[in-house]
């Protein structure tokens, strides 16, 4: 039996270039889709495996990039977001309607990690691509994503 961790590791790990500028998250709504500005590249990303994160169907991880507080911006639908569990640590701001994790914030200011958010960054829209991928369709954007390397392990 294959387990399949994450699309963007599955076929192994490739290191990403470090520049990437930022770009849109984009829940899976197909009406009124929520939106979320990323300002810069990430600061670095995991794989997590708890209950709580969301997750691509088939994938048992969830890639999390680390972002800064202040590089992420509800741009469009906020009003469709809810805090998954308010008395999480990070509190998961999904999508209400299709339930896509945008962001994770900790707002507890003596924690070690506060004034950093968590981000799923196979989310992102557009992403510019030298093979063809014209940031328009999604499958053809998370592919992209994949063989852009943008997820650093």
């Amino acid at each position: 039996m294959t387990v399949h961790i994450h699309p963007s590791v599955d076929n192994g790990v490739k290191q990403g270039s470090g520049n990437f500028a930022g770009g849109t998250l984009v829940c899976k709504c197909q009406d009124r889709p929520v939106k979320v500005g990323i300002k810069g590249d990430v600061a670095h990303n995991h794989a997590c495996g708890c209950s709580k994160c969301w997750k691509p169907d088939g994938a048992t991880f969830a890639v999390i990039a680390v972002v800064p507080r202040e590089n992420v911006t509800v741009l469009e639908n906020g009003d469709k977001l809810q805090v998954v569990d308010a008395s999480a640590t990070i509190r998961r701001h999904a999508c209400r309607v299709c339930g896509t994790h945008m962001y994770g914030r900790i707002e507890n200011t003596a924690h070690p990690f506060y004034g950093l958010d968590f981000i799923h960054p196979e989310l992102l829209l557009p992403v510019a691509c030298s093979d063809g991928c014209d940031g328009h369709s999604r499958s053809k954007i998370e592919s992209c994503v994949i063989r852009k390397s943008l997820l650093v392990l």
